[in-house]
């Protein structure tokens, strides 16, 4: 009975440790134009990325806010159209997690589009 619970102590740990449960939420201020819809006449790919902290496995801050229009904006980008957003947690991320027991967790966001 004691290995079994210790079995099942470090599977749910390592299943909380490995899993972060904070989010990012994407949205516009309409600094710029953003569309997800592909325009002809924007010919050049553009590639942004930014990385949000999560600590306590995901709870604190619990979500982070992008705003897409604003880091086109700061990047030079006047009007972006045929937005893609990808989350990622690289090797190193996971590891990184894994090491602090879930105490930090970074989080890579990868904003991809066209523009003129």
């Amino acid at each position: 009975m004691v290995k079994f619970l210790k079995r099942w102590t470090l599977i749910v740990s390592s299943t909380v440790f490995l899993s972060a449960c904070g989010s990012i939420k994407y949205q516009s201020l309409n600094k710029i134009p953003v569309s997800f819809e592909y325009n002809p006449i924007h010919s050049k790919e553009v590639l942004l990325k930014g990385r949000k902290k999560f600590y306590m496995w995901g709870f604190i801050p619990g979500s982070h806010l992008v705003y897409v229009d604003q880091i086109a904006d700061k990047a030079g980008i006047k009007e972006m159209s045929g937005v893609m957003i990808k989350e990622d947690r690289s090797v190193l991320d996971r590891l990184m997690a894994f090491v602090t027991f879930g105490m930090f967790v970074p989080v890579e966001y990868h904003i991809s589009g066209f523009t003129k």
